[in-house]
C-alpha cells in the first residue's frame, strides 16, 4: 500500500465518526473539524513496518499525539477529541 491508499483510508474512517475531514496543504496532510491536523510522519521502508501518524492541533500549533499506526488513528482521534471538550467545558464553568 502507498502513502495516497493510506491517507485515504484515515480520511473515510474519520469521515464515518461524522466528522468534518478535508485535505491539507500537501497529500500528507488532513484537516479534521477544522481544529486538527493528522500527517504522516513515518513511511514504512520494509514489509514489517506500518504507516505512522501524528495528531495536531491547529490553532495552538502543537503536536497531541505522535507515531501513531493507522490502525489506531480513529480511536486516538476520538479520545483527544473527548479530551479537548471536556477541558473546554471545565473552563467554560471556571
Amino acid at each position: 500500500m502507498d502513502f495516497i491508499q493510506s491517507v485515504d483510508n484515515l480520511v473515510e474512517n474519520i469521515w464515518n465518526i461524522n466528522s468534518i475531514v478535508e485535505t491539507g496543504k500537501n497529500d500528507l496532510t488532513i484537516i479534521v473539524d477544522n481544529n486538527y491536523e493528522i500527517f504522516l510522519t513515518h513511511y514504512p521502508l520494509w514489509d514489517n513496518e506500518q504507516f505512522l501518524y501524528a495528531i495536531g492541533c491547529i490553532k495552538n500549533k502543537l503536536i497531541l499525539k505522535k507515531n501513531i499506526p493507522e490502525n489506531l488513528i480513529v480511536k486516538e482521534f476520538k479520545k483527544i477529541k473527548l479530551e479537548s471538550s471536556f477541558s473546554q467545558d471545565n473552563h467554560l464553568l471556571n
